[in-house]
């Protein structure tokens, strides 16, 4: 049985999760996540492929393989991740939208 060889720095994706799934990892990923508190998660995948050297042979960031890991992580229960804006932004305008219906309703005249 062969055995794919990567270039110094190329990790595959179950060697990101492995990584990132360590507990200390984990430790810090909760630090960073809770010193920012709007932090977008692909600038957190940057940044945790900067520091734990997720980069391709070409040396670009493996984002895609971080971001598929810390989603992994949240799905477990292992670390929250933020929400995307476009999400909190429907949230507020379906929000406000039905706090304008109800003011309407009760002040009708």
């Amino acid at each position: 049985m062969s055995h794919a060889v990567f270039p110094m720095g190329m990790e595959t994706q179950s060697q990101i999760k492995r990584k990132l799934s360590q507990p200390e990892a984990i430790a810090h990923i909760r630090k960073v996540l809770g010193a920012f508190d709007s932090m977008k998660i692909t600038k957190l995948a940057d940044e945790l492929c900067e520091q734990f050297g997720f980069y391709n042979p070409l040396g670009e960031r493996q984002r895609a393989g971080c971001l598929k890991a810390l989603r992994e992580l949240e799905q477990a229960g292992s670390i929250t991740l933020p929400q995307a804006p476009r999400k909190i932004k429907k949230e507020v305008q379906g929000a406000l939208r039905n706090l304008y219906q109800n003011h309407k309703q009760y002040h009708v005249k």
